[in-house]
């Protein structure tokens, strides 16, 4: 009843954004609800100190469904050198939320200095920062004149180029995403097995759905044949759909991908935001360098999981067109061939 109550909403907001004059009408309606609801949930998360659902302590409980049986063989020390981030946030009040997680969960990852950078559209986001979080930051760089506010998505480009003799490592990310310890160390762990081999580390994005399965956010089908590779004994599902809205590496990487043509381009056939978080995922020919580690029992590795805390695909009541947000994390792989 619910799904059909849904569907037929839907049905109407399409008819109505499609009437000439009424959608005009229609579409102020929509913008002065969607602030509305931003300035409420932004004044429930100052008042009450309300966090997403997904959040840094939500995904180490024993009861999510997160494995963390393998996190103890991670390397306790922390990795060496200095991470510098650009994040990417668009002022949206309701979503401050996230950018507060977000930065919280950068400043714990295990690099010897973690230099945080916010790109973003109007002064007002660090006024509406609170101030313990704004001390988390290096600094928030405001940009204006986009003729799209995707183009924000790059913004970070040419202040990362010119710094890359101060750092070591170098990662862009969205403002909603909660990277854990557990996935740098295994990322840091594998990097040296795999870049030899023109191969990255790679992580899966997943979410909480309605029913409150993990889910990946970009899968839209389980893979029925997927491929298997094998290096030093470990094995790697070459991921057919790498996205995963941010990147992080080592200054070799960087170096390379810096001078080529898609540092400045990204790979073709995407948009605007998904070409700026794909990286140097792709090589010639769009082939993915990225591969998600499995573990022991051939499923996907969950330290190599990185957390999409609005959980907008799983929290649809429609499901979306592409199946995003509806396939379990236990269902992914079906079938696996070793190469």
């Amino acid at each position: 009843m619910i799904r059909l109550l849904a569907q037929q909403t839907l049905r109407l907001h399409w008819k109505l954004s499609k009437i000439p004059i009424v959608d005009r009408v229609y579409g102020h309606l929509l913008t002065t609800l969607h602030t509305i609801r931003s300035h409420l949930s932004y004044l429930a998360w100052r008042l009450f100190k309300t966090r997403p659902k997904l959040n840094s302590s939500s995904i180490s409980s024993p009861v999510q469904e997160v494995r963390y049986e393998n996190a103890a063989s991670t390397n306790p020390s922390a990795v060496p050198g200095r991470l510098i981030v650009h994040c990417t946030f668009h002022l949206d009040l309701g979503r401050l939320i996230y950018l507060s997680e977000t930065v919280r969960c950068l400043r714990a990852l295990p690099f010897e200095t973690v230099d945080i950078f916010i790109d973003t559209n109007s002064e007002r986001t660090a006024a509406y920062l609170p101030p313990e979080e704004t001390q988390l930051i290096r600094d928030i760089y405001v940009h204006k004149n986009m003729t799209h506010p995707f183009e924000l998505t790059w913004a970070h480009r040419a202040h990362m180029k010119q710094v890359i003799a101060n750092y070591d490592f170098f990662m862009y990310v969205e403002d909603d995403i909660l990277i854990t310890p557990q996935a740098i160390y295994l990322w840091y762990d594998r990097l040296p097995k795999l870049r030899p081999m023109g191969y990255l580390p790679g992580f899966l994005r997943v979410e909480k759905d309605r029913h409150g399965r993990l889910v990946s956010s970009d899968f839209g089908a389980p893979d029925l044949d997927p491929e298997i590779v094998i290096i030093e004994g470990d094995h790697y599902y070459q991921t057919k759909y790498p996205y995963q809205a941010f990147w992080i590496y080592d200054k070799l990487t960087m170096l390379k991908f810096a001078v080529s043509p898609s540092y400045w381009s990204g790979p073709p056939g995407f948009d605007t935001r998904e070409r700026a978080a794909y990286g140097f995922t792709f090589d010639d020919g769009l082939r993915s360098k990225s591969l998600l580690p499995l573990d022991a029992t051939g499923r996907l590795d969950s330290r190599s999981f990185v957390f999409h805390m609005p959980c907008n695909y799983g929290n649809r009541i429609i499901p979306h067109a592409a199946g995003f947000g509806t396939v379990s994390i236990n269902e992914l792989l079906q079938f696996p061939r070793l190469a």
